[in-house]
């Protein structure tokens, strides 16, 4: 009898155990409370490590409603801000972190068109707390047939639905964009009117890039960036073109940036590169049109006066082009593949910036910048 009492004392833990184990499967766990907003805002203030790329980092084009994105990189005070980036789409949120971490912000002149790469660029904004920010694209071609009239229009509305700040214009436009009849279209052309306008009546800016320094249109003998036009020859705009017509003079696209400034008044950034566009005839166009605004390039010390004469009118930008295989500075011969290159050019168009009197300090940039494009960082 008492042997028996031992045998079953001893199956009870076994039998508890199994009621357990019985238990756990048909009961399931209860999850832990999910991270309030506010204590998701806390951790992407408060740590500097580098976040998982959002899943939407694809071949395929995400919706046109950017997805919110919790960013690791903490919000610091802007000290420059570059508004001549040239970015890949797949990199944006790379180049984002890296200017956040930088105490920088930029604006991504290749941010696309609303039905390609426009949507990526601004997923990665928001998620980088707009440190990187995209201009808008426009499919500019055959204005002379009778649909241009609403593609403009709905190019325009769709930048403006998308959450762009601006309409970018590329040199292409007068380098590149042939008419059906006449042979390249200029930038100050008619059939460009519209959308001018409409940019304007959309409440966006319209970013035109300047033309290429006077370099580009001249032979190859005896030219200073020769070395550069050898290894980038799509830059060299001298003899027959491709059509068998004639390039423009680099006199003949200013001209007719001019005239476009003249025929459509209305907030305007031109992109300007060392050495392209005179300094007597860039300071004429921001006495005579008060709603132009012009980025330089700091490093060029003869566009530096402008700085303290036009405060807040006169913005800076690198022309860094970052690439899906490196890095590709303005006079760069060959692309290099650490990112570090564009952390090396913010630093030294700080340092020329530097020498400014106070009364071209950051600040005053930052406010033009903000006053042009919105604020640089949302409000908390």
């Amino acid at each position: 009898m008492q042997d028996d009492s031992l045998r079953r004392a001893a199956w009870l833990p076994a039998l508890f155990a199994l009621g357990v184990w019985v238990y756990s499967l048909a009961v399931p766990s209860t999850p832990a409370p999910a991270a309030t907003e506010d204590a998701l805002e806390t951790v992407a203030e408060s740590t500097t490590e580098t976040t998982t790329e959002p899943a939407t980092l694809d071949a395929t084009p995400p919706s046109i409603e950017p997805t919110p994105v919790v960013t690791s990189v903490a919000a610091r005070p802007i000290e420059l801000v570059d508004v001549d980036l040239r970015v890949a789409a797949l990199r944006g949120l790379e180049v984002a972190e890296r200017l956040a971490e930088g105490a920088s912000a930029g604006f991504n002149v290749a941010g696309g068109a609303p039905e390609t790469s426009l949507p990526l660029a601004m997923q990665h904004a928001s998620a980088s707390r707009n440190a990187l920010r995209p201009f808008c694209g426009v499919a500019i071609a055959a204005t002379e047939r009778p649909d241009w009239v609403e593609r403009a229009r709905a190019s325009v509305e769709a930048c403006r639905d998308a959450g762009a700040s601006a309409v970018f214009v590329p040199r292409t436009v007068g380098l590149g964009v042939r008419r059906e009849v006449g042979g390249l279209l200029p930038i100050d052309h008619e059939s460009l009117d519209l959308l001018f306008e409409g940019a304007f009546a959309s409440e966006l800016v319209v970013v035109i890039e300047g033309p290429p320094p006077p370099s580009r249109f001249a032979p190859l003998g005896g030219n200073p960036d020769r070395a550069l036009l050898q290894a980038r020859p799509e830059e060299h705009f001298h003899g027959a073109r491709p059509d068998r017509g004639t390039w423009p003079t680099h006199a003949q696209l200013l001209d007719a940036l001019e005239a476009r400034l003249a025929r459509t008044p209305g907030p305007t950034l031109v992109l300007v590169a060392p050495g392209a566009i005179p300094v007597e005839r860039l300071r004429s166009w921001l006495v005579r049109h008060p709603d132009l605004r012009v980025a330089i390039d700091p490093r060029a010390p003869e566009t530096v006066p402008l700085l303290t004469e036009h405060v807040g009118r006169v913005l800076v930008g690198s022309g860094t082009a970052v690439l899906p295989d490196g890095v590709r500075t303005r006079n760069a011969l060959e692309p290099v593949s650490e990112l570090d290159a564009l952390t090396q050019e913010h630093g030294a168009m700080r340092e020329a910036l530097g020498v400014l009197p106070e009364a071209a300090s950051r600040a005053a940039r930052h406010e033009a910048a903000d006053t042009l494009f919105g604020p640089a960082r949302p409000e908390n």
